[in-house]
C-alpha cells in the first residue's frame, strides 16, 4: 500500500514493488554504468533476506556485506542527501559568480575581455549561467554525486558488524528515504561522523543497523514506533506497508502530529 504525502488526505493505493521507490527525475550521463553500480546488491539481497529470515545472515560473511551495500545504496541515493545537494547549488554558484568577476582569466567564449566592475559582473553571470545549462545541470550531476556518497559510506562501512532488528509485534512501514543515521543525544540525520548507528526497514518484521557485532535483537515498541515515525516523516513523497498490514490509520495520525506541529 502506498500513501502520497503529499495528498495525504486520500486513501492509499495499492502497488506492486515496482511501483514504489522508482525514480524518473534522475538523468546520468550512463545510465547502464548508473544502473550497474547498484546490481550487485539488487540481485544478492533476496539472498540476504531469506538468511534474516531463517536465522543465517550472521554466519555469512558475504550477506552480510549485501546488508550494508543495500544501507549505504539507500542512504546515498536518499531524498535528503540529494534536498542538501540542490540547497547547496544555488549559493555555490553565487560563490562562482563572485570568484569569476574577480578572477583575471575572465572573458567570454569569443576572447573578449570585460573592461569596468559592471561588465564584469555582467560577463561572470553569463558564464556561470551556461554552466548551470551545461556541466552543472542538477538531474545531471546528482547521479555523480549519488555514486561518490555511495562509494565513501560503502568504505565506511566495511568494518562494522550488522544488527538484526526483529519485530515481534507490529509491523515496519518503509518511506522513500528509509536510511537514516543517528545519535542518542543529536537525534536523527547527523553526520555520519557524529552518527552512533545507521538504520532502515528491509521487511515487515526487520529492519538493519550498523553496530560493533552482529546480532540478532528484538525490537522494544517504543523503537518500532521511533523508527516508522522516521520513515513518515522524512517522506519526500510516499511511504508504503504490505497490504496485509493495518498502518493507514497509524501513518496518518503521524502526518497529522506532523502538520500540526
Amino acid at each position: 500500500m502506498r500513501l502520497d504525502v503529499k495528498y495525504q488526505d486520500q486513501r492509499p493505493r495499492l502497488r506492486t514493488t515496482g511501483g514504489v521507490g522508482y525514480r524518473n527525475d534522475l538523468r546520468p550521463g550512463n545510465p547502464d554504468a548508473f544502473e550497474r553500480t547498484w546490481q550487485p546488491m539488487e540481485s544478492s539481497f533476496p539472498e540476504s533476506m531469506d538468511a534474516v529470515l531463517n536465522g543465517t545472515v550472521l554466519d555469512d560473511e558475504r550477506l552480510l556485506d549485501v546488508l550494508r551495500d543495500c544501507l549505504a545504496v539507500h542512504f546515498a541515493r536518499s531524498n535528503t542527501i540529494e534536498r542538501f545537494a540542490w540547497s547547496a547549488r544555488e549559493p555555490l554558484l553565487a560563490d562562482a559568480v563572485a570568484t569569476a568577476r574577480d578572477h583575471p582569466l575572465l572573458a567570454s567564449p569569443e576572447g573578449l575581455v570585460p573592461v569596468g566592475s559592471e561588465a564584469r559582473a555582467a560577463m561572470a553571470q553569463r558564464t556561470i549561467e551556461r554552466i548551470k545549462q551545461t556541466t552543472f545541470r542538477h538531474e545531471a550531476i546528482a547521479p555523480e554525486r549519488m555514486i561518490a556518497i555511495y562509494q565513501q559510506v560503502r568504505a565506511r562501512s566495511a568494518g562494522n558488524g550488522v544488527e538484526i532488528l526483529v519485530a515481534n509485534e507490529g509491523e515496519f512501514i518503509i518511506g522513500d528515504t528509509p536510511a537514516h543515521t543517528f545519535h542518542p543525544d543529536r537525534g536523527i540525520d547527523v553526520a555520519w561522523d557524529e552518527a552512533m548507528t545507521v538504520f532502515m526497514p528491509i521487511g515487515r518484521h526487520h529492519a538493519i543497523a550498523l553496530g560493533p557485532v552482529g546480532t540478532f535483537s528484538d525490537v522494544d515498541p517504543a523503537t518500532m514506533d521511533m523508527i516508522n515515525r522516521v520513515q513518515v516523516a522524512t517522506a519526500e513523497g510516499m511511504v508504503a506497508w504490505h497490504p496485509e498490514a493495518n498502518m493507514e490509520d497509524y501513518v496518518k495520525q503521524v502526518l497529522s502530529e506532523l502538520r500540526s506541529s
